[in-house]
This record gives C-alpha cells, structure tokens and sequence, in this order.
C-alpha cells in the first residue's frame, strides 16, 4: 500500500469531487462550488479546520452554505457516510466538533456529501443533512469501524447506511 501525505490525499480529493462528481450534485442542487479546504486564506482556513466545510455550495439565488466531502478510492460503493469516532492520537474528530458545533450554534457543513469511486468509475454517492447522520448516530443506527492495522494514524469511524437512512427519511439525494 503506497502512503500518501496530507497535501497529495487532499489534492486528491478534491480533483476526484470536481472530476466525477461536481457536475451531478448541481444536477440535483443548482449552484457554484467554491473551494475552501486547502486554501491560504486565513478566513477559508478557519472554515476549513475549525468547523470542517470543504467547501461553499451557493444556490442559485445566492444563499451559501457549507458542504463536507468524503471521497473513498475502493473497488466497492459501501453506500454509507462515515464520520470519524475517535484517532489514535487523541485530536479532535469531525464527530465531535460537529456535535459541538450543531449543540452551541456554532458554524458546521450544513450538508455532508460521500462519494465512491474506483479507477474511473463512480460507483455511488449520496449527500444529506449534515444533522440526520448525527440523528442516526444519537438513536443508535450506526456501526464502529476500525481502520486496518497496517494503515497509519489508527481511528475508528461512526458508520451510516443509505439505505437504513433511507428508512428514515434522512436522505435527501442517492
């Protein structure tokens, strides 16, 4: 398994989400992205590291708001969002910064995003309300998942399924 670092997964990320998969969220949600993780704006930074919006998704008339992105490089589309539990080195997760931040008011991702793709195909991805996956979570509809043993920065994740959010009416777009 080759290791990659910080800068070349998010440089990554982010041309995987303008490659395969920009184009089909404004399909569904008209607008403008606008990148903010990764930027050298100190203001961008803040939304970026403190409040965990990758970017700013602006409606076609005009209103913005914050938009988290998850992309999995994997033979497989496991049809779930995961949101990252606990690390091994004891740092703050999206978990809880996001229950900290929906709880005190604060600035969190409005919708949170998860795609799947594998060479170059999209194998699936779906965006709701970044508050139905903490809803999920609280009432128990979630599994814990570890990352393998051999994978630097150890962490456990809060695994949603679509199609248990589905049952719910916690989706919003598949």
């Amino acid at each position: 398994m080759k290791l990659r670092n910080f800068n070349e997964a998010l440089d990554q990320s982010m041309d995987m989400f303008n490659k395969y998969f920009k184009e089909l969220i404004l399909k569904k949600i008209p607008g403008e992205f606008h990148a903010v993780e990764g930027a050298e704006n100190e203001i961008l930074k803040m939304l970026d590291m403190s409040a965990g919006i990758d970017l700013l998704h602006e409606d076609i008339k005009g209103n913005v708001r914050g938009f988290a992105s998850r992309i999995q490089f994997d033979n497989n589309c496991w049809s779930t969002f995961t949101i990252r539990k606990s690390r091994e080195s004891g740092a703050k997760t999206e978990y809880e910064k996001r229950k900290y931040a929906i709880k005190h008011n604060c600035l969190y991702p409005a919708l949170t995003f998860q795609g799947y793709v594998y060479k170059d195909e999209v194998l699936g991805w779906a965006i709701t309300n970044t508050k139905s996956v903490f809803w999920m979570i609280d009432n128990g509809y979630y599994k814990i998942q570890k990352t393998g043993k051999d994978e630097i920065g150890q962490a456990e994740f809060y695994v949603v399924s679509w199609s248990e959010m589905k049952k719910h009416k916690k989706i919003i777009i598949s």
